[in-house]
């Protein structure tokens, strides 16, 4: 099982070297990060970050459609990160932990 802690220095990494792609960082900080989206900005934090995790450890994925469609709009720039550490695989419909 990989711990929340070693997620996010390697989640943190990626953010600091900047190879997240997907979305345009305009702030970072060390507790999480601003996004600039199409209304305006959303900030997204390490508590962003557990929830998926919690999720994804409990049962081995967390859907797209919880990630795309729920309630915290944070979720979508969470797996926009976390789809790039070499322990998520990026299936269609799911990300899931790889054993």
């Amino acid at each position: 099982m990989i711990s929340f802690k070693t997620m996010w220095e390697d989640a943190l990494g990626l953010i600091t070297r900047e190879e997240i792609d997907d979305i345009e960082i305009v702030e970072k900080y060390t507790d999480g990060f601003v996004v600039k989206h199409s209304e305006g900005n959303c900030f997204v934090n390490k508590n962003d970050f557990i929830d998926v995790w919690c999720n994804i450890l409990y049962f081995n994925e967390m859907s797209k459609n919880q990630i795309f469609n729920g309630s915290r709009e944070s979720f979508k720039y969470v797996y926009a990160v976390m789809k790039n550490l070499p322990y998520i695989k990026d299936n269609a419909d799911v990300i899931r932990l790889v054993e």
